[in-house]
Order: C-alpha cells, then structure tokens, then sequence
C-alpha cells in the first residue's frame, strides 16, 4: 500500500490528538485497515470516501513522535505541505517554504529532537522551472549537511573540520566535494557549459 497525504493540511495546532486527511492506493484495503488499527501510532482511522482504486481516510494519532515531527514540519517555520508520502520504506515530504532560512531551522530542530532525516533535494522555484544539478550522493550529502549546520553563514557556524567529522571523511574530501557541488549548482544556474580539469 502507498499512502499520500492530502495537501495543504495543517495537522498539528497545539490540540492533543493530530488528524491527517490520507489517500491509500493497493489492493487490500481490509488488510491495511486492521493493520493500521493494530499499530500504537494509529489511534483511529475511518474510510471517508472511495475514488477509483484509491481510498480516502482520516487517521488519528496521539502519537508523540509523531507530533513532535509535525511541530517542527509545520508549525511557526514559514512551510506548507506540497506532497507527502507513507510507504514500508519511510516518510517523505515535500515542502514549500518562504526562503531557504525555513528549510535550515526545520533541519536544525528534526537533528536537535533525534528525529532522522535525509534532504534529497532543494530547489529554487523561478519562472515556472525548478534548478536542479547533476550531483552526486556524497557531493550532495556535504552540500546538505554544510548548509543545514551553517558552514555557509557569515559568519561561519561550523568548520570544515566538524563537517569532516559529521560525515566521516578527511577536510580534503570535504573541500572537493563542495567545490564540486558549488561549480555543478552555479554551472546549471547560469547555464553555463564551460569544461572544468579536475
């Protein structure tokens, strides 16, 4: 079963119980819903329409985890919920936030509350299209992880000797792999194509 949460949804207001609005796609409803019934996380859960293959349900949690990771997603930090998605994998959301300051406060508080949590991506939204680069994961993983600990703030909130030790490699690699992620970023922003000798 995939699950989606309907977006636009703020599940967490300071109430006790949090309520999510949660589209199922599968094909054995009967099967999820006595599953869900049986987990701590779900306290309730009620079918509110069927579409197609698809179900809607409202789900109850008074789950702390759970609160906890929507408090920090959703409340007072400038996000709004695009698109979220519940599979045996994990979690994933997509969130739109007012400037990149947001993103780096939710990282912040997700690391300070022990909740673990991987940004794939950030994009900049302008003229319809999203910039993207071509990098690779540990380019990526540095790029992240320097960002969301400061490196790139003036001044700076982290050495490049803590991120090495963050990610467990040398200060070398550390300055290759954002050199590199920087040159890739700026290449694909200013859509330039120049060759580069590494």
């Amino acid at each position: 079963m995939e699950l989606r949460i309907e977006p636009g949804q703020f599940p967490f207001v300071g109430e006790k119980t949090i309520q999510l609005l949660v589209w199922a796609s599968g094909d054995d409803f009967e099967r999820f819903e006595a599953q869900a019934r049986e987990k701590p996380l779900i306290q309730e859960i009620a079918t509110l329409t069927t579409e197609g293959s698809s179900r809607l349900y409202r789900v109850e949690s008074e789950h702390e985890e759970l609160r906890s990771l929507f408090r920090i997603l959703f409340y007072d930090h400038d996000t709004v919920l695009k698109r979220g998605t519940v599979t045996a994998a994990g979690w994933q959301f997509w969130l739109r936030a007012v400037d990149r300051d947001a993103i780096s406060t939710v990282a912040t508080k997700l690391h300070e509350h022990g909740i673990q949590a991987d940004f794939s991506a950030i994009y900049t939204e302008h003229g319809g299209e999203d910039v993207t680069a071509n990098l690779t994961d540990g380019q990526y993983d540095a790029l992240v992880t320097a960002y969301t600990r400061g490196y790139f703030d003036v001044p700076r909130a982290v050495s490049q000797q803590e991120l090495a030790a963050d990610l467990g490699i040398s200060g070398q690699a550390v300055s290759e792999r954002l050199r590199r992620a920087v040159r890739a970023i700026l290449d694909d922003t200013l859509a330039l194509s120049i060759d580069h000798e590494d």
